[in-house]
C-alpha cells in the first residue's frame, strides 16, 4: 500500500554546542561511585564483621559492572577495624605459577606483616609477625613438595627439610624431632596452617578477609585452582573470602576444566563429553559455585533513575570543569536514557560511549554532537540490529525520509514500503528520533535525520569502532543493492535482462563474505547468497518468473544480510567524502534529506 501523506514539516538542526569534553575517561575503579554503592558497602561489611568467619561472598557482575570498585570500598571500610586483616589477591597475575595456592598464602602472609606494622601493642605485632614467619615456612614446604611432584631435582630433600622446619618452628627443644616430622607435605602444610591461625587467634577475635578479584580473567585451570584453594581454607576458622567474578564466565571455566580432566565421565561409550554435549557433564559450574559461595550478591546495571547519579560521579571522578560538566549534562545526558533502555547498562559501556563521542568530536569538531551521539547509540544498542541494518543500506536516505514523518503510523508504513524487514524497528527508536509536538520537544536523536550528509557522520563513527571491518562495510550495502537489482532486472514477462550482472555481483560478494565475518555466521550468510546465485544460474533465457520464485530469492538475500549484521555487536557503514554539516536554521531540503513532491511514491519504489 502506498501511503499518501503530505511531506514532513520543515525542521531545523539544533544549535551546535562547543566541544568542551576533550579528556577521555580512564576505566579504573571509582573512589566515589554513588549508584547505591554506599548501601551495598554497609550491608556487606556488616555481614562480614558480624557473622561467624567461615564463608565466602560472591560479588557477581559482568566485566565493567563495578565489582572491583565495590570490593575496594568494602576493604577500605574493613581496614578501619583492627580485628580484621585484609588481603587482596589478583588471580590472573599469578597464572604462571604451577599451583596458585602458593602465591595465595604468600599474599595472606604479606597482609599479616602489614597489619602487624600498624599495631600499637607489641604483643599483637609480635603475634602477627610470628604467624607470618610460619606462613613463610608453609609456603616453602608447599612449593618444595609440589616441585617434588613435578620431578624437579633435589625437591625431595627440600620438601623433607621444609616439613621438618614447620614441625619444629615453635618446639625446637622438645621430644625427638624425627618422630614428629610428617612425610606428606600436604598433611604437614595444612595442619601447620590450621595451627598457626588458631594460635594467632583467628576466629571470633580476629578474622582474615581475602579479596579475590578478576578470577574470570584466568584460564579455566587457574580458575579451578583458586576455587579449590579456597575450599582448603574453609576448614580453618577465621577466614572469609570475597570473590568478584562474572559468574557465567567462571561457570564455563569450571565445566571446561572438568571436560578436559575427565573427557569420558558419564559417557556410555568412547566418545568424549565435548563431543556428546553438556548433558554428559556431571560437574555443573552453577552447582559448583553454589557450594562454595554462601553469600551471593549480584551488581545491578545502571538503571534510568540512577543515570543522574552516575553522571555526577563521572564529573567528580574526572574533576570536570563547568564547561565540561555542562556538555555532559546538557548534550550527552538526554541520549543516555536511550543508551541504557529498560534493561539498564554497564558502567564501563557508558564510559566507552563517552570516549567514542569525545574522540569523534576531537577529530571532526564541525560534526553536530546530537547526530554523533545518535549514531553511537544505534551502534551500542545490541537490540537495535534492524535499525543498524536500515542505516547500512544503500537506500538509507529513503529510511531517513520515512523516519521524518511526524507520526508513528506514517513512519511505520513508509519504512515498510522501503523494506518489509523494517517493520521490526522498535518503538523505542521511533521515540528517540520523534519530531517535536505541541507538548513534547523532539527526541534527542532527531538531529540525525536533519544533518546535511549522513555518510559523513557514519564515516566518522567508523573510526572509533574497535571491530570495524572494511570488508563488511562493503558487503552489507551490496546485499541491499542486489535485492533491488533482482526486483528490477527480472520481470514477469520472463526476460532475464540484467541477470548476468546479478550473477557477477553475487560471485564477487560470496568470495568476500568469509573475510567480512569469519566462522559460522559468515558461512551461513555465504550459503544464503550461494542459493540465490545457484537459482540465477539455472534460470533459462526465456522463462516466466513467478512472484514466488523472486520472493524466495529476496528472502535469501535478506537472510544473508541479517546474519551478517547479527554477527557483530556494533556496525559501521560505507564511508563518503566528508562534508561539514550546515549550521542550524537551514531548511531540510538543503540538508541532503529527500523532499519529493510525493515522498510516499518515492518510498514505494522496489527495495
Amino acid at each position: 500500500m502506498v501511503l499518501a501523506v503530505p511531506p514532513p514539516v520543515v525542521e531545523a538542526l539544533s544549535a551546535i554546542a562547543p566541544a568542551s569534553l576533550r579528556r577521555v575517561l580512564i576505566d579504573s575503579p571509582s573512589d566515589n561511585p554513588g549508584l547505591g554503592f554506599p548501601t551495598y558497602v554497609d550491608a556487606l561489611s556488616r555481614v562480614i564483621t558480624e557473622s561467624k568467619p567461615h564463608f565466602a561472598v560472591g560479588v557477581y557482575g559482568s566485566w565493567g559492572s563495578g565489582k572491583t570498585t565495590l570490593m575496594n570500598a568494602i576493604r577500605q571500610r574493613l581496614d578501619k577495624d583492627p580485628s580484621v586483616i585484609c588481603a587482596s589477591f589478583v588471580a590472573w597475575r599469578y597464572e604462571k605459577e604451577s599451583h596458585l595456592i602458593v602465591p595465595l598464602i604468600d599474599t595472606i602472609r604479606e597482609a599479616l606483616i602489614t597489619w602487624s606494622s600498624k599495631q600499637s601493642e607489641k604483643r599483637f605485632a609480635s603475634a602477627g609477625l610470628k604467624t607470618a614467619e610460619k606462613l613463610g615456612l608453609i609456603t616453602k614446604a608447599l612449593a618444595a613438595g609440589m616441585s617434588f611432584k613435578l620431578g624437579l631435582p633435589h625437591a625431595a630433600e627440600i620438601s623433607f627439610e621444609a616439613n621438618k622446619a614447620i614441625a619444629v618452628v615453635d618446639e625446637r627443644h622438645r621430644i625427638t624431632e624425627a618422630a614428629k616430622v610428617p612425610r606428606s607435605f600436604y598433611f604437614a602444610s595444612f595442619r601447620a596452617l590450621e595451627k598457626a591461625f588458631k594460635e594467632f587467634g583467628a576466629g571470633e577475635a580476629k578474622r582474615f578477609v581475602v579479596f579475590i578479584d578478576d578470577l574470570d580473567r584466568c584460564l579455566p585451570k587457574g580458575t579451578l585452582d583458586i576455587l579449590e584453594s579456597m575450599k582448603l581454607f574453609f576448614d580453618i576458622d577465621g577466614f572469609i573470602f570475597v570473590v568478584g567474578v562474572d559468574r557465567e564466565v567462571v561457570e564455563w571455566c569450571i565445566e571446561a576444566s572438568y571436560l578436559r580432566e575427565f573427557p569420558v565421565m558419564g559417557s556410555p561409550d568412547s566418545q568424549t563429553v565435548a563431543t556428546r554435549g553438556a548433558d554428559y557433564i556431571k560437574i555443573k559450574g552453577s552447582e559448583y559455585i553454589n557450594k562454595i559461595v554462601q553469600v551471593p550478591f549480584t551488581l545491578p546495571p545502571i538503571s534510568l533513575r540512577e543515570l543522574d547519579d552516575f553522571v555526577a560521579a563521572i564529573t567528580r571522578e574526572n574533576q570536570f570543569t563547568t564547561a565540561e560538566d555542562n556538555e555532559l549534562r546538557q548534550v550527552v545526558r538526554p541520549h543516555l536514557n536511550f543508551l541504557a533502555g529498560d534493561a539498564g547498562i554497564n558502567p564501563r559501556r557508558v564510559k566507552k560511549y563517552l570516549n567514542d563521542y569525545i574522540l569523534q568530536r576531537s577529530i571532526k569538531p564541525l560534526l553536530h554532537p546530537a547526530a554523533v551521539l545518535a549514531l553511537l547509540t544505534i551502534n551500542y544498542r545490541n537490540d537495535w540490529g534492524v535499525v543498524r541494518s536500515a542505516f547500512y543500506a544503500d537506500d538509507r536516505q529513503l529510511v531517513v525520509a520515512a523516519l521524518r514523518y511526524p507520526d508513528v503510523a506514517s513512519q511505520r508504513q513508509a519504512l515498510e514500503d522501503v523494506d518489509p524487514d523494517y517493520v521490526a524497528v522498535p518503538n523505542e527508536f521511533l521515540r528517540y528520533v520523534a519530531a517535536a509536538t505541541v507538548d513534547q520537544p523532539p527526541g534527542p536523536g532527531r538531529d540525525l535525520l536533519l544533518v546535511s550528509n549522513l555518510d559523513d557522520y557514519i564515516y566518522a563513527g567508523e573510526t572509533t569502532m574497535a571491530d570495524a571491518n572494511s570488508q563488511l562495510i562493503e558487503v552489507l550495502p551490496r546485499v541491499s543493492r542486489l535485492r533491488r537489482m533482482l526486483n528490477e532486472s527480472i520481470g514477469a514477462d520472463g526476460a532475464v535482462g540484467e541477470a548476468k550482472d546479478l550473477i557477477q555481483e553475487l560471485s564477487e560478494l560470496i568470495s568476500k563474505v568469509p573475510f567480512a565475518v569469519p566462522g559460522a555466521s559468515g558461512a551461513l550468510a555465504a550459503g544464503n547468497l550461494q542459493s540465490v546465485f545457484n537459482a540465477l544460474q539455472t534460470l533459462p533465457t526465456q522463462r516466466i518468473v513467478t512472484d514466488v520464485w523472486r520472493s524466495e530469492q529476496q528472502e535469501q538475500l535478506r537472510a544473508a544480510k541479517r546474519t551478517l549484521l547479527s554477527a557483530r555487536e556494533t556496525t559501521t557503514v560505507i564511508p563518503a567524502q566528508p562534508v561539514a554539516p550546515t549550521s542550524s536554521g537551514v531548511p531540510p531540503s538543503s540538508l541532503g534529506v529527500p523532499q519529493p513532491a510525493n515522498p510516499a511514491a518515492e518510498l514505494a519504489r522496489p527495495a
